[in-house]
């Protein structure tokens, strides 16, 4: 083979591998994209599922103190109320009921007392907050009464939370 001809071949060899390297560089760049842009993704599910853990621990860490109750539920609102206030008239009506955390319910309750001594009702908020587990105020209205002066007309939503069993 004459020296030229050797040329002409080292020269075709060597585009050939040239271009095959420019593929290989071009093919390579793009599955780096794609790795990086999967890395990605997992990057913010794996911070998305922190937060959820976080998150869990913290409801767990609420939920503990109820689990150690010895009551699985607060008291019925209508004996709450008449052992509290002899002689109280209060309309207790059920809203709803949802699943709080597996193994327990969140109930809401409507209590309506037409005629309360206004100087009370601070006491009967206490009285609910103060129930192991307790009542908790979620809205509340207030009005005078049109049955006496010192009266008034008390609305509450409430809600407690109790264990299944």
């Amino acid at each position: 083979m004459s020296a030229t001809n050797t040329q002409r071949m080292f020269l075709l060899i060597s585009g050939i591998v040239l271009v095959l390297a420019i593929v290989f560089s071009v093919v390579q760049v793009g599955q780096a994209m794609q790795r990086r842009a999967s890395m990605e993704r997992k990057q913010d599910t794996l911070t998305r599922l922190e937060e959820m853990l976080e998150q869990r621990a913290a409801w767990q860490s609420a939920l503990r103190p109820f689990e150690q109750l010895d009551t699985d539920r607060p008291p019925e609102l209508a004996r709450l109320l008449r052992e509290q206030y002899p002689g109280l008239r209060a309309d207790v009506q059920r809203v709803d009921q949802v699943a709080a955390w597996p193994g327990w319910q969140a109930e809401r309750y409507r209590l309506s007392i037409d005629s309360l001594p206004g100087d009370t009702v601070g006491t009967v908020l206490h009285m609910l907050e103060t129930q192991r587990p307790p009542w908790t105020l979620i809205e509340g209205q207030v009005r005078a009464s049109s049955q006496q002066a010192d009266q008034v007309r008390l609305t509450l939503i409430v809600e407690g939370v109790r264990r299944d069993r």
